[in-house]
């Protein structure tokens, strides 16, 4: 059986986590607000990151709706492309090949 390789936690980051939230309306006026509080960060200056790590911990209802909604999208996703690709195969003649 082939080993599982594992990769680094850092190669899965999104370069948006470290993206500094300016708060431009009312509800991320409150998020900045309410995150730089908890985290006192020394710029003050909050990150998505920051704001997502707090929702985990206050809110972990809105980000497990969110990620099994993304899991779902990406599974059917999945078997569409399966879908497709099976049927292509079904269809062409035997030793003909599309361009």
């Amino acid at each position: 059986m082939a080993e599982v390789e594992f990769k680094n936690e850092e190669d899965f980051k999104s370069e948006h986590l470290e993206e500094t939230v300016e708060p431009e309306d009312e509800l991320k006026e409150f998020l900045v607000d309410y995150v730089g509080r908890r985290y006192g960060p020394a710029e003050n200056e909050v990150t998505v990151e920051m704001i997502l790590d707090i929702l985990s911990v206050d809110f972990p209802e809105i980000l497990l709706g969110l990620a099994e909604q993304n899991f779902m999208r990406g599974y059917e996703q999945a078997v569409a492309d399966y879908d497709f690709e099976d049927s292509k195969e079904t269809t062409e003649a035997p030793g003909i090949s599309h361009i």
